[in-house]
């Protein structure tokens, strides 16, 4: 596990961290999208990272258009895997 997280970017969570999180929840509000802060706050950090967000979480999803948040929905990939052993 370590070495799994140890090969991951690490982003500093200061202040302005905090304020971009504020903004996107803002900016999701206004266009009536209602998602976790937790949720939030990691669209806050791939903006940060540049980086696009994988995920099996349609939160991300609904983020995507009113931010334009890079995402990349697994939900396919992941049910398919379960279909494939069944």
């Amino acid at each position: 596990m370590k070495s799994w997280l140890d090969a991951l970017e690490q982003v500093k969570t200061d202040t302005s961290l905090w304020e971009a999180a504020y903004d996107l929840a803002s900016t999701l509000r206004r266009s009536g999208a209602t998602v976790p802060d937790t949720r939030i706050v990691v669209a806050a950090i791939a903006f940060k990272a540049g980086a696009t967000v994988s995920h099996v979480d349609t939160h991300f999803d609904l983020m995507a258009s009113p931010l334009g948040l890079k995402v990349k929905g697994l939900i396919k990939s992941a049910t398919s895997a379960f279909d494939d052993e069944g």
